[in-house]
C-alpha cells in the first residue's frame, strides 16, 4: 500500500484506509506535469516512487523550489482547501503516485469535522517547515501557516 503518512498524523487507521481506498494509483513518465501554478486542483499525489522537481514561476522565469521522491507528497492544499496549485510539479523520472481527490476525503471529513483543525495544523507545520528551508517561501505561497484559517478555508471548500 502507498505511503499514507499525511493522514496517518491526523487520523486513526479506519478513516486513513477509507482515504486510501478511494484514491487511485497513477503513473507519469519522465518530463509529464503532474500539476502547474495557477491551475484549479482538488487533489494531491503522494508519491511512491521516482522523483519530481517542483518550481515556482517567478519573474526571471521558472525557479526550483524542491526536488521530491519516495514518502513525499504534492498538492495537499489544492485538496484541502480548493486554492490554486502554488507551483509546477514535474516528473523527473517515471513516477508512480497515489492520488487522492477531494471525494475520498469529503465521506471522512463529514462524519469527522474536527480533522479538519488537526489538518490545518499539519498543513501549517509543514509550510513553516518550507518557510525555514525556502527563504522566499511566502512569495509563493498563497494560503499562509494560520491553522485556523485553513481549518477555515477547509470548511468552506468542503461544506460547499
Amino acid at each position: 500500500m502507498a505511503d499514507r503518512r499525511f493522514f496517518d498524523a491526523v487520523m486513526d487507521a479506519q478513516a486513513s484506509d477509507a482515504i486510501a481506498s478511494a484514491s487511485h494509483q497513477v503513473t507519469f513518465s519522465r518530463g509529464a506535469t503532474l500539476m502547474r501554478q495557477g491551475d484549479v486542483g482538488s487533489s494531491m499525489f503522494s508519491i511512491i516512487s521516482g522523483k519530481v522537481m517542483v518550481s515556482v514561476h517567478e519573474p526571471g522565469g521558472e525557479e526550483e523550489v524542491a526536488m521530491l521522491g519516495s514518502g513525499d507528497f504534492v498538492g495537499e492544499m489544492s485538496l484541502l482547501t480548493g486554492e490554486r496549485r502554488s507551483a509546477t510539479v514535474t516528473a523527473r523520472s517515471k513516477v508512480v503516485a497515489l492520488e487522492t481527490p477531494k471525494t475520498a476525503l469529503a465521506p471522512v471529513l463529514a462524519q469527522a469535522p474536527h480533522l479538519a483543525d488537526k489538518l490545518a495544523a499539519l498543513v501549517a507545520e509543514r509550510h513553516a517547515q518550507l518557510a525555514q528551508i525556502h527563504k522566499d517561501f511566502d512569495r509563493w505561497n498563497s494560503v499562509g501557516n494560520n491553522p485556523t484559517e485553513l481549518a477555515a478555508k477547509m470548511t468552506a471548500f468542503y461544506s460547499g
